[in-house]
């Protein structure tokens, strides 16, 4: 039986041998940071998204971090009169966890999915005779669940920074029935492009 048992291993070893896993040794650790911006669509006008995205990397091909990212361009709410303007206060954030393929080349892809809840609420602004008043400043909040996939490509422009360019799909489920807004407003494609720094 011994011998049998040998006959069938030793012609595997060396196919054995020449098999790359990921998780095999030795293992190489980095770590990435940097800024990102996304416009898409959001209740039906443009909006301008910033914030930023860090992580850990292994391997030159896994990683996991987090982002977090918030409305920075003034959308009028459908609630809006000419005596009364309320703005749309977005932000969103979570995990991120991903994959980077032949991260050697110049030019290569990057995959991910962002997982997390955000917040979104209407800022209300009354005006009398066109004067804004500090006073009568209200808001009316709401939380949710989101994830987004993104799918970049990254150009290797030092060995310590990459520039990507890509697309991601937002996903949100949770707001309220009864707010002036619906899930559908805040989901949907974005055009991403973002500053990695770090050791990949």
């Amino acid at each position: 039986m011994k011998r049998l048992i040998l006959l069938i291993v030793i012609p595997l070893m060396p196919l054995l041998a020449q098999q790359e896993t990921i998780f095999s040794g030795p293992y190489t650790h980095g770590g990435y940071g940097g800024p990102r911006i996304m416009l898409s669509t959001i209740n039906n006008e443009m909006g301008i998204l910033v914030g930023g995205h860090g992580g850990w990397v292994l391997n030159h091909a896994l990683f996991v971090g987090g982002g977090g990212y918030a409305l920075v361009n003034q959308l009028e709410t459908p609630g809006s009169t000419s005596t009364e303007r309320r703005y749309v206060d977005f932000a969103y954030g979570g995990l991120e966890v991903g994959a980077i393929i032949a991260s050697n080349s110049l030019i290569h892809v990057r995959v991910s999915t962002l997982v997390g809840g955000g917040g979104l609420s209407s800022s209300r602004r009354n005006y009398h005779d066109y004067d804004y008043d500090d006073h009568d400043y209200r808001r009316s909040g709401d939380a949710f669940f989101m994830a987004e996939p993104t799918v970049e490509m990254v150009v290797n422009m030092t060995p310590w920074l990459r520039l990507t360019a890509g697309a991601s799909y937002r996903y949100i489920d949770g707001i309220e029935t009864d707010s002036e807004f619906s899930d559908g407003d805040f989901s949907g494609p974005s055009a991403v492009m973002s500053l990695n720094f770090g050791k990949f």
